[in-house]
């Protein structure tokens, strides 16, 4: 096609304007098809009609004509199909909403096809809606502690903080353009600065409102984490010189303590700064949280304090009260009737809504649903490992948790999270679990190597699924290699509770795989005339070259493994492991195992036994 029309019906629509500004825009770097964006009714094949419900006159009849089941979707529902029009072939994108339109338009720019220089529309005949409604990515980092270890060049990769705003408005339409319709983001500008990254406040606070604010204009609902209990590191700082003494990283602030109250009300004063550009907030209570002798009610009554600070700056905003760590050993949140208090409504509003710890708990969230509140889960140690910076392939946890969610999940829940830690790193992972948020019973495997398909291309899209396939099960997957990296109060098998026994592992077909991985794409590289079909933060080339590096990296530590394997065998007791050497691989990985020698050693002495 020499010319594409994309044709908003109509155009004061502004979330379809922008949303076929960056399909257009996506289209125009790779071709030299002249790609128009106007209201015009369709003269010539080649074009896209981009169609929402409540039209008139004669754009009406062909919505209902092409779309006459279109109101019974969901709001982020939509239908892509092919059709005839005056004997001319086009492409219509329709949903019930603005919004759902919007999806149509990201699936179509996964389904369009170039080929020197040309767009080639294949016929398509798509109707889908989402599992669950709002499907939220926490837009988090890596802890300052681990950021510690990394070199300068992995630092720029794992912080997006540290991106140029191109970069990062380019990721977060990426994301959005995955399937994800709404955001959560935190400003850690305090902690970064204290950990010695030289992220002014004020710089990072102003390029976070201009991401809120470039998101809204997509129609992208956008959530405010806010640290309630203030636990971050500049607290710790301050904490010493009130208290004299050493402060636990877990204790927090407590606004009704005097030598506390000027150190959290500057923190809420800085927060409130984002009420205009955000839909709502999420407080989170306890990490493990809360102050010497707090009490879930004064919790909750705070909670309730602050978003009145909130709501004079945006009266519209909305609110998530966080459960996360309910469960935990922990004097807040654990008292016998805490979930009882939170939900019956005697202190927090009617309309604050509860996230819970992790996953769908089904018995919380219907309690939740019948006292009339808002349901969903703050997602953590799911799709990527906040811990540590690097490359994680979840496919087996993402299956393992949503293969098996009932179907009823979908009614007991408003929303549904993903966290996403390592951004550029991260993308394999993320794509997976926001596509499982639209059906989760889809094998992530499908989806993984649908994935590799969008990005690398026919020529290299088998090599980087087994690549990355590779990492899911000697890094990520294994029973217990795979605990390692998953611990951190997960329920289930991702507890701390339960024991993780990193070297025992069927090392040599560890080994095997890798090495066959490392062969595999030894040759391998993206070709010239394929183009992503995902929006990245990163290049293909950048992202095969990581998959490289660490498949290399995980090479050396299988052998480490063995080394241990090693000095263990025999043995009742030992006083040392073998010492893990650091790799000369300069930028885009930090391994964590380096310093995790102390815990294997731990766990051996403790009367683990071999299994093998």
């Amino acid at each position: 096609m020499n010319e594409i029309k994309v044709i908003c019906i109509p155009m004061r629509k502004t979330i379809l304007e922008k949303s076929a500004e960056i399909l257009v825009r996506h289209w125009k770097k790779q071709t030299r098809v002249e790609i128009k964006v106007c209201d015009m009714p369709p003269e010539a094949d080649g074009v896209v009609l981009v169609m929402t419900a409540g039209l008139t006159g004669k754009w009406k009849e062909a919505f209902e004509r092409f779309t006459p089941d279109a109101d019974a979707l969901k709001d982020d529902g939509y239908i892509l199909k092919s059709v005839k029009w005056n004997g001319r072939g086009q492409i219509v994108a329709a949903g019930k909403s603005p919004t759902g339109t919007k999806q149509a338009l990201y699936r179509l720019l996964r389904e369009v096809q170039f080929e020197k220089g040309k767009v080639f529309f294949p016929d398509v005949a798509y109707k889908e809606e989402p599992f669950f409604g709002k499907r939220y990515v926490v837009y988090g980092d890596p802890s300052p502690n681990s950021l510690e270890l990394l070199p300068e060049e992995d630092r720029k990769r794992a912080m997006f903080e540290l991106w140029d705003k191109e970069k990062r408005l380019r990721y977060a339409e990426g994301i959005e353009a995955m399937g994800f319709n709404s955001m959560m983001a935190t400003d850690e500008s305090e902690n970064y600065k204290v950990s010695g990254y030289l992220l002014k406040p004020e710089y990072w606070k102003q390029e976070l409102i201009n991401l809120y604010e470039h998101m809204g204009e997509l129609g992208t609902w956008r959530i405010h984490f806010f640290w309630a209990t203030f636990t971050g590191y500049p607290f710790i700082k301050e904490r010493r010189v009130i208290h004299g003494k050493q402060a636990d990283w877990g204790r927090g602030l407590n606004p009704d303590n005097p030598a506390d109250k000027k150190i959290w009300q500057a923190h809420l004063e800085s927060a409130i700064d984002y009420a205009p550009v955000i839909n709502e907030v999420c407080t989170h209570w306890a990490d493990p949280g809360g102050w010497e002798g707090e009490t879930i009610e004064d919790a909750l009554r705070i909670h309730e304090r602050i978003m009145a600070e909130f709501q004079k700056g945006n009266h519209k905003a909305t609110s998530l009260f966080s459960i996360w760590s309910l469960h935990a050993d922990n004097k807040l949140m654990t008292q016998p009737d805490s979930f009882e208090k939170i939900i019956s409504g005697k202190i927090l509003s009617p309309d604050v809504g509860i996230a819970t710890h992790g996953r769908v708990d089904m018995v919380q969230a219907k309690a939740i649903k019948k006292a009339g509140r808002r349901c969903g889960p703050w997602v953590w140690y799911l799709a990527d490992y906040e811990i540590v910076p690097s490359l994680h392939i979840h496919t087996r946890w993402l299956d393992e948790y949503f293969m098996n969610l009932p179907q009823e999940a979908a009614e007991v829940t408003d929303f549904h999270g993903m966290d996403n830690n390592s951004h550029s790193f991260n993308m394999a992972s993320l794509y997976v679990g926001a596509r499982k948020l639209w059906n989760p019973y889809v094998d992530s495997d499908t989806l993984l190597r649908e994935f590799c398909c969008l990005v690398f291309g026919p020529k290299l899209a088998d090599s980087m699924f087994h690549a990355y396939s590779v990492i899911a099960e000697v890094r990520c997957g294994n029973d217990d290699y795979g605990e390692l990296y998953s611990s951190a109060g997960m329920p289930g098998r991702y507890s701390w509770h339960k024991p993780f026994l990193p070297i025992f592992c069927d090392l040599r077909s560890h080994e095997l795989l890798v090495r066959d991985a490392i062969d595999d794409l030894k040759a391998a590289s993206v070709d010239n005339d394929w183009i992503s079909r995902l929006i990245l933060p990163v290049e293909p080339e950048v992202m095969l070259e990581d998959v490289k590096i660490h498949l290399r990296e995980i090479l050396r530590y299988v052998k480490y493994r063995r080394e241990c394997l090693n000095v263990y065998k025999g043995k009742d007791k030992i006083t040392n492991l073998p010492v893990w050497r650091k790799s000369k691989t300069k930028g885009r990985l930090l391994f964590m195992e380096r310093h995790n020698a102390n815990r294997v050693l731990k766990i051996l002495n403790a009367g683990e036994k071999l299994r093998r």
